[in-house]
């Protein structure tokens, strides 16, 4: 099995992009549990406190909405991708 963390782009201003496509792919479990293993225990988040008010417009437009900070936050909290993928699919079919 190949592991899909190990194909996050170097270049971090690709991270939109490439997290968009786990998201709507058949990979985002696995990402999730490779990323568990590095995940911020120490910092609780939620989805509403690292996206704040742009929630409503990463789940219209996508994540190119939110900053590289964001984005590594949502890395170092791989719960939250899984929440994000969830109500991503509920505004889709909205």
């Amino acid at each position: 099995m190949k592991t899909v963390m190990f194909d996050l782009p170097e270049d971090k201003r690709q991270w939109p992009e490439w997290l968009e496509r786990q998201i709507v792919g058949k990979r985002l479990g696995q990402l999730v549990a490779e990323l568990e293993a590095f995940e911020d225990t120490e910092t609780p988040a939620t989805l509403e406190s690292v996206c704040g008010d742009k929630l409503p417009l990463v789940l219209q437009h996508g994540l190119k909405r939110l900053s590289i900070q964001e984005i590594g936050a949502l890395l170092r909290h791989p719960k939250l991708l899984l929440e994000l993928q969830q109500q991503t699919f509920a505004a889709c079919s909205s």
